[in-house]
C-alpha cells in the first residue's frame, strides 16, 4: 500500500512533465549550441542520480524509471551526434571561399572558439563521460547483437560510473579524436581555400595562410585541453608554417 501511495504521489509531483520538457528539449533543432545545453542535462540528471534510484526504485515507479533512462539515452544519442555533425558542417563550408583579402574566415574563429569551450575544465569531461558511454554501446552491440533495449538502456549509468575509474588520458581519448578530426577538417578547409587564389594573389596566398597558422598556433598554445590533445609538436609545426609564410609573404610583397 505504501509503494502504492508513493507511486501516485510521484506521478502527481510533475517529474513526469519535466521529462517530457526534457524530451522536447531533444528534440528540438540540432544546432552547434545546442550541445552545451544537453550537457548541461546530462550533468544535472547524472548528480541526481544516486538520489533517483533511491526514491524511485519501487515496482510502481518503474514508468518514471523508464522515462529518465529513455532520456538519459536521448541526450547522449544527441550530444554525439551534434559532435559528429560539427565536421560535416564544416566540411560542406569547403565549398564557400572566404573573401580574398587575407583575413581569418569567420568559420575559423568560431570552430576553435567552440572547441576550446568544449573541451574546457567544465564541459570536456562531461563531453568525453558521454561518449565512453556511447561507444560502449557500439562495443556491446558488436560484442551481442542479442542484447534487448533494456539492458542498453541499464547501461547508461553503469557505465558512466565505471568511467570515474578511467585514467583521464583514456577517459580524454575519444573527445581527443573527435576534436583532431575537427581541426584537421578546418585546415584542410584553410588549404583548400588558399590554393584557389594561390596563383593570381600570390602574396594575399602567404599573408592568408600566415594568419591562420598563426591563430591557430595562438589558440592551442593557450588552451591546456586542445595542447594536450594534439601535441606539442602539431603546435610547433603550425607556428613554423605561420612564419614561413611571413617571410614568403614580405619577399612576395617587395618583389611586387
Amino acid at each position: 500500500l505504501l509503494e502504492e501511495t508513493f507511486s501516485k504521489i510521484s506521478s502527481g509531483s510533475g517529474l513526469l512533465e519535466l521529462l517530457q520538457f526534457g524530451e522536447a528539449s531533444v528534440k528540438s533543432r540540432d544546432e552547434p549550441p545546442k550541445l552545451f545545453k544537453l550537457l548541461d542535462m546530462f550533468e544535472t540528471m547524472n548528480n541526481l542520480w544516486p538520489t533517483f534510484t533511491k526514491l524511485f526504485c519501487s515496482h510502481g515507479c518503474r514508468h518514471l524509471q523508464q522515462k529518465t533512462r529513455d532520456l538519459l539515452k536521448m541526450i547522449v544519442q544527441g550530444a554525439h551526434n551534434i559532435l559528429l555533425e560539427l565536421k560535416v558542417q564544416i566540411e560542406k563550408q569547403r565549398k564557400v571561399p572566404p573573401k580574398i583579402d587575407g583575413s581569418l574566415p569567420k568559420v575559423s574563429s568560431f570552430v576553435l572558439a567552440y572547441v576550446k569551450h568544449l573541451v574546457g575544465d567544465f564541459y570536456g569531461p562531461i563531453m568525453s563521460q558521454i561518449l565512453i558511454i556511447y561507444e560502449s554501446w557500439k562495443d556491446n552491440n558488436n560484442s551481442n547483437t542479442n542484447n534487448n533495449n533494456n539492458s542498453d538502456g541499464n547501461a547508461i549509468m553503469v557505465k558512466d560510473n565505471n568511467a570515474t575509474n578511467i585514467s583521464k588520458k583514456n577517459c580524454d581519448r575519444p573527445l581527443s579524436r573527435a576534436v583532431v578530426k575537427i581541426v584537421n577538417a578546418l585546415v584542410f578547409n584553410m588549404l583548400e581555400w588558399a590554393s584557389s587564389f594561390k596563383e593570381e594573389e600570390p602574396v594575399l596566398f602567404h599573408l592568408f595562410l600566415c594568419n591562420n597558422y598563426w591563430y591557430l598556433w595562438v589558440n592551442f598554445q593557450i588552451s591546456p585541453g586542445l595542447k594536450a590533445m594534439v601535441g606539442e609538436k602539431w603546435i610547433k609545426d603550425k607556428k613554423q608554417e605561420a612564419e614561413d609564410h611571413m617571410s614568403l609573404y614580405m619577399k612576395e610583397g617587395w618583389e611586387k
